[in-house]
């Protein structure tokens, strides 16, 4: 009897986090699945989001890289590197690799961003490493043109041009007509 409360308090304390866990991965859900389709709605939805529901490091880390992802489809570019490390820390010891690729592609933009070529070229190097054998065709793309990018802001034009064929040829399978004419 004695150990009722205590466990009655466990037990409320269980289910209310997990709840929270639920409504932060419903709208985690809706947020990747509306991306590519309404890249505004998906910013919309992560912006309006309470972000004190996403109460695990997983989580944190979801949000943080589909928040990075929402900015760059939306056309804002962040100097902000610390809207993406709590998925850098996160996926740099945990699965799965296409996430851990893609925090690593959006943290070189970032530093891109800031100005910071140097360690762009490092994360996008490392984004490419391991990315050999993830069969997405559109973040290849993403990850080619941001290579050409970081090497043509730094008068590498030479080192740019194979970058940016391999991207033009990554979305011209996709069939992406608009991101075939930005790498063109």
């Amino acid at each position: 009897m004695r150990y009722f409360l205590p466990v009655l308090i466990v037990g409320f304390l269980l289910s209310v986090t997990s709840c929270g866990n639920r409504k932060a991965e419903s709208i985690l859900s809706q947020a990747e699945e509306t991306l590519g389709r309404n890249p505004s709605l998906a910013l919309e939805l992560l912006r309006d989001s309470d972000s004190t529901i996403f109460s695990t490091k997983q989580l944190r880390a979801d949000y943080s890289l589909l928040y990075a992802r929402a900015l760059r489809l939306n056309g804002i570019d962040t100097d902000d590197v610390s809207i993406i490390m709590p998925a850098v820390d996160y996926y740099r010891r945990n699965n799965p690799r296409i996430k851990r690729v893609r925090s690593l592609l959006a943290l070189g933009q970032i530093q891109m961003n800031k100005g910071d070529n140097i360690a762009a070229l490092v994360s996008l190097i490392k984004a490419q490493q391991l990315s050999e054998k993830i069969d997405d065709p559109d973040f290849q793309a993403e990850l080619a043109l941001s290579m050409g990018d970081v090497y043509s802001q730094n008068f590498l034009f030479e080192e740019a041009i194979p970058y940016y064929e391999r991207s033009r040829d990554y979305t011209r399978n996709c069939g992406d007509t608009v991101r075939m004419l930005i790498s063109s």
